[in-house]
């Protein structure tokens, strides 16, 4: 959910996570989509929060590759 408000330090905390301890990619789009369903609000916002998140961890090309997978 930290993903879905967008706020700076909440990302900046996630930032700092995955350079001490890399996240997987497979877990967070899993993740994504689990949580999907409780999303309250325009389900483009989590996508576009959740695709703006992986280009900042992983880079642009990452965040399009799961772009065309994800709902």
């Amino acid at each position: 959910m930290k993903v879905a408000r967008g706020e700076a330090h909440d990302l900046e905390a996630i930032e700092e996570i995955h350079r001490i301890s890399p996240l997987s990619l497979a877990t967070l789009v899993s993740r994504y989509e689990e949580s999907r369903p409780q999303f309250i609000g325009h389900p483009a916002n989590l996508k576009l929060s959740f695709l703006a998140l992986v280009a900042r961890l992983f880079g642009e090309e990452e965040a399009r590759r799961v772009d065309g997978e994800i709902r």
